[in-house]
């Protein structure tokens, strides 16, 4: 059976509830979920991996980095962000990258507005919701 959006964002919100700060730094618990033909692929939560890293990086370049995502449904608890410090990549770049079909956020803007895909620029254009 299927799973719907309410079931694919509570995987997201669990895994969030795992995250650690980094040292010396308030990190955002985000988690994130990847679901394909109605099917789990992974879920991953920030810093799951290696301090600092995102979850939505986490869960398509570490977890699945190997898997065709195209068509894919991301599900994070918080916006992707659209600004990363070279040379890291914003993981609004990587689910274009990887043709995710579609993104469901937890109703959780970034709060700093040069992250903010209603203020942010991504690829010449504005991202929006």
């Amino acid at each position: 059976m299927p799973l719907d959006d309410r079931e694919c964002i509570r995987l997201a919100i669990d895994a969030s509830k795992r995250c650690k700060s980094e040292p010396h730094k308030i990190s955002p618990m985000v988690g994130a979920a990847v679901v394909k033909d109605g099917r789990l692929l992974a879920v991953a939560h920030r810093g799951e991996r290696a301090p600092g890293d995102h979850a939505e990086f986490t869960v398509m370049e570490t977890i699945l980095g190997g898997e065709v995502l195209a068509g894919a449904t991301v599900y994070t608890t918080l916006e992707p962000c659209t600004t990363r410090n070279h040379p890291k990549v914003p993981c609004a770049m990587r689910l274009i990258e990887r043709k995710i079909a579609r993104v469901v956020v937890q109703l959780v803007r970034d709060p700093r507005a040069q992250l903010d895909g209603r203020h942010g620029t991504f690829g010449g254009g504005a991202i929006h919701p």
